[in-house]
């Protein structure tokens, strides 16, 4: 069992690592699924969502890796009369029950979110927001609260807001389907990355993709909208793409045919989220598909080239895409076929004296205005934040991911109450009586050791997915912003 001394970690600092792409600075909670992240700034406390199950496609290829942990959300608070920042911040972290807190001060107003608990038999996150007002003559404050997510790769989402909560849906992929890229035809690029491969059917000349795993039928082929190439399964009456050997174009019966534009040098183009730095760089950032009409079909200039060739191991290869002279790699179309959508929706609910607060949508956000929003000073206001999964909707099914997770996440941000509170610190009390050490004068090793555990539990659990290289802490999809210090 964890020994008392050890129980509580205190960071007396703001958490820089917060947001970040990597392992964050501030007090974690979890339940194997979702994990939270507590935050601030010098003017409010954020508390920031990942999930283990959360990984997408940014649409851009990556040498290191074309998927990525994504982030569902996050919810900030803010108190509307404080105009001057605090100046003070501290923050908690419980190992026994797994409740973090929060907690930033000035001299005349402060803002806590206390007993935050991450529940163990659903994913609700459930806390108190309390405004502290040490002028004693202030009696009511107004708090601002704004549910959103950031979203660098422009992924499909959609925000919306009732009269009991707020409401924010992720999805993992850009579309079904996404533009063929350009990658150097290297097998060991196309394999590390789980690409399929174009090549050419057997007495058709039409172009599919070799390996794919969709169960739906047709073949999936090269489609057009407006002047972009994409990816899409065709039907018999549409205008397919066909590789005419003779000419060496790729083309359908308009006349139209497929060229490779050559957009810059890489180093421009390839995503700054890629870590390690790309080596070498992300070739497909350097080039557009692009469809061209019959008259530039057989034109070949410095920055379009729109013939191919198939090369030795059958991919569909660029007959004059390099032209960056320090790069020798023969290029070859590649493409991420058809893609898994394991959307995310989160749902916040704040209530106040058991009065349900209205929200505002936004283009990419939810927020509380100041009518409807007034609490009294220092009485705790009661939140709650349920999140889910398509996978989490389907029982973990891969073949089914179709169902929206909203009605779940609704579901889940109706939990917490004392009973579900009493769960998970006996499943917390459960995981601590397993096992103890006593390290005696390595107190700090000691300390170090319980807190490496309760990590691992809070990332942890039977029948989830396994968490990501930071566990279920990945609280923005954005470098983290570190000062010089």
């Amino acid at each position: 069992m964890i020994t008392q001394s050890k129980n509580k970690s205190r960071i007396p600092t703001s958490s820089p690592l917060v947001p970040c792409t990597n392992v964050p600075d501030g007090p974690i909670a979890g339940n194997g699924d979702i994990g939270v992240v507590l935050s601030g700034t010098n003017t409010s406390l954020g508390v920031y969502i990942g999930k283990n199950d959360f990984w997408g496609w940014p649409g851009q290829l990556l040498w290191h890796g074309s998927f990525q942990h994504l982030s569902p959300g996050y919810l900030t608070v803010s108190l509307q009369e404080s105009k001057s920042a605090y100046d003070k911040f501290e923050s908690t972290m419980q190992l026994s029950n797994g409740t973090i807190a929060a907690e930033i001060n000035a001299d005349q107003f402060g803002l806590k979110i206390e007993n935050l608990q991450v529940l163990s038999n659903s994913n609700t996150i459930v806390a108190e927001v309390v405004p502290v007002c040490n002028d004693k003559s202030q009696k009511t404050v107004h708090l601002d609260f704004t549910l959103q997510t950031d979203n660098p790769y422009s992924l499909p989402m959609e925000v919306a807001a009732g009269t009991h909560d707020a409401s924010l849906i992720k999805h993992a992929v850009p579309r079904k389907f996404v533009p063929p890229m350009l990658v150097s035809c290297s097998p060991r690029q196309i394999l590390y990355n789980s690409i399929r491969t174009w090549a050419v059917q057997n007495g058709t000349n039409l172009l599919s993709v070799l390996n794919s795993t969709s169960s739906e039928s047709g073949v999936l082929c090269l489609g057009v909208e407006g002047d972009s190439v994409l990816i899409k399964f065709c039907s018999d009456v549409e205008d397919k793409f066909a590789h005419n050997k003779e000419t060496g174009l790729i083309e359908n019966t308009s006349g139209q045919c497929v060229g490779i534009e050559y957009g810059g040098e890489n180093s421009t183009e390839c995503p700054k989220e890629s870590f390690p730095p790309p080596n070498p760089p992300c070739y497909t950032s350097q080039y557009t598909f692009k469809v061209l009409e019959r008259r530039d079909c057989k034109k070949e200039t410095q920055f379009v080239s729109p013939f191919w060739a198939i090369n030795e191991d059958g991919f569909m290869r660029s007959a004059n895409a390099n032209q960056d002279a320090n790069d020798d790699d023969e290029k070859c179309m590649t493409a991420p076929g058809p893609m898994i959508d394991n959307a995310v929706a989160v749902v916040a609910r704040i209530v106040n004296n058991h009065e349900v607060v209205m929200w505002n949508v936004g283009k990419d956000k939810i927020s509380i205005e100041s009518v409807g929003n007034e609490v009294t000073c220092n009485k705790p206001v009661s939140l709650k934040i349920g999140v889910a999964s398509a996978r989490n909707v389907n029982g973990g099914d891969e073949d089914d991911y179709k169902s929206s997770p909203i009605e779940l996440a609704r579901e889940n941000s109706n939990n917490g109450e004392l009973k579900d509170r009493e769960a998970t610190n006996e499943w917390w009390k459960e995981f601590w009586m397993s096992s103890r050490v006593s390290l005696g004068k390595w107190s700090e090793v000691e300390s170090f050791y319980y807190n490496m555990l309760y990590s691992f539990r809070a990332s942890n659990e039977v029948g989830n997915v396994s968490p990501g290289l930071w566990g279920p802490f990945c609280t923005t999809v954005s470098l983290c912003k570190v000062s010089a210090k």
